[in-house]
């Protein structure tokens, strides 16, 4: 292993702890860490749905971001792809979180933030 996926591996680790702390924790609406657009913070209940569902998107991206890495370094000599990789990877992860979200409490709750009945 090379020093260059090592570095990545441990950004993606954080990614995924970042993940892994917006899923549980259940902190105020206004707090530092958490998933803040319009649509989630309307109420404590779509700000804790909206992390919840944010932090399983990123956890599975970072796992999914580390396989990708390692296949890059098995398949490629050159360890400067990595970092390259590793950018684009987190650029779509990020990109495919906030639609996922977006989605989500579309689907769970009215534009008013109350939550929709279960059909």
């Amino acid at each position: 292993m090379n020093l260059h996926l090592l570095a990545s591996i441990f950004f993606i680790l954080l990614f995924f702890t970042m993940g892994l702390l917006m899923m549980n924790n259940t902190a105020e609406l206004n707090s530092y860490l958490g998933y803040r657009t319009k649509s989630a913070r309307k109420n404590q209940d779509t700000w804790d749905e909206a992390n919840r569902y944010a932090g399983k998107c990123l956890m599975f991206c970072g796992i999914l971001m580390i396989i990708l890495l390692l296949l890059i370094d098995y398949f490629y000599e050159d360890y400067n792809i990595i970092f390259d990789a590793l950018i684009v990877f987190i650029l779509i992860s990020l990109t495919i979180t906030l639609y996922k979200t977006e989605s989500r409490l579309r689907h769970v709750f009215f534009r008013d933030g109350k939550r929709k009945p279960n059909r």
